[in-house]
């Protein structure tokens, strides 16, 4: 079990360390933006607070950015431990065999 002691530190390191990598993510943003988007299409420059504006944007449009991918489809096999049964075996046996050409 974790003394009182180490859980303090872990818990003043997460309301540190969350807010300071929000805060760096957010100052690096607004960098990329103002060297690229404003050369590229002419876009105004952008100041902090706007760009961390666009980030919680993105966020509710594209859901969660740093996290795990929620489009991204698993392939789940319940086949159980048979090599033979595996979905990349399936897509195979699906498939019609194409007839030799004489």
């Amino acid at each position: 079990m974790m003394s009182k002691k180490k859980i303090g530190w872990k818990i003043l390191g997460c309301v540190i360390f969350i807010p300071g990598l929000l805060l760096l993510a957010t100052w690096v943003f607004m960098l990329l933006w103002n060297a690229l988007m404003t050369k590229i299409f002419g876009l105004p420059e952008i100041m902090f607070w706007q760009s961390l504006g666009l980030i919680v944007l993105a966020k509710f449009l594209f859901g969660n950015i740093w996290g795990k991918n929620k489009w991204k489809e698993e392939k789940k096999c319940h086949c159980g431990d048979k090599a033979d049964e595996h979905p990349e075996n399936h897509e195979k046996s699906e498939q019609p065999e194409q007839p030799e050409q004489p």
